[in-house]
């Protein structure tokens, strides 16, 4: 994001991977604070991208719900857990269904040069985050899909791109 000027106040990340959380730190040190929690991240966040592997997401979403952090129509939550469902994370959060997403990274994004899945989309001026949408187009374009069934028939090729 930095790389194509688009400028981020801060950015809270876990210790979860300790070498990425203190790269990441090391390279933006004005900007990336490292958490002890996911619940002291998503206390002092907005916008709140889920990157766990799957067989944790009902542990962190429960414990986090558990302890109140979420505020209804201020948190947006992306989750980035590929057999995530956005129903089931609405549940999980009792986040109202505008400021609630999935997303699934091609392996080209990496350098910009791929674009990300997004449902449901973001740019719906009634019910959307535009700025969401204008920020994953930052990183090479977003390709926002109306449902699930579209979202999954779009993974099946992006899958086989491979890693890069």
């Amino acid at each position: 994001l930095a790389q194509n000027s688009l400028a981020l106040s801060s950015i809270h990340v876990t210790r979860r991977s300790e070498s990425k959380s203190k790269a990441l730190k090391e390279n933006f040190p004005d900007v990336v604070t490292v958490c002890e929690t996911a619940e002291e991240v998503v206390r002092n966040s907005d916008l709140v991208f889920l990157c766990v592997l799957p067989q944790h997401v009902e542990g962190v979403l429960g414990e986090l719900k558990e302890k109140g952090v979420w505020r209804k129509g201020e948190h947006t939550l992306v989750s980035l857990v590929s057999t995530s469902k956005v129903d089931d994370l609405i549940q999980k959060t009792s986040l109202p269904p505008n400021h609630v997403y999935k997303m699934i990274c091609l392996p080209p994004i990496a350098n910009r040069e791929g674009c990300v899945l997004l449902q449901p989309p973001a740019s719906n001026s009634e019910n959307g985050l535009p700025f969401l949408k204008s920020m994953l187009d930052a990183l090479g374009g977003c390709v926002e899909c109306p449902t699930d069934d579209v979202m999954n028939a779009m993974m099946i090729p992006g899958c086989m791109m491979g890693s890069m």
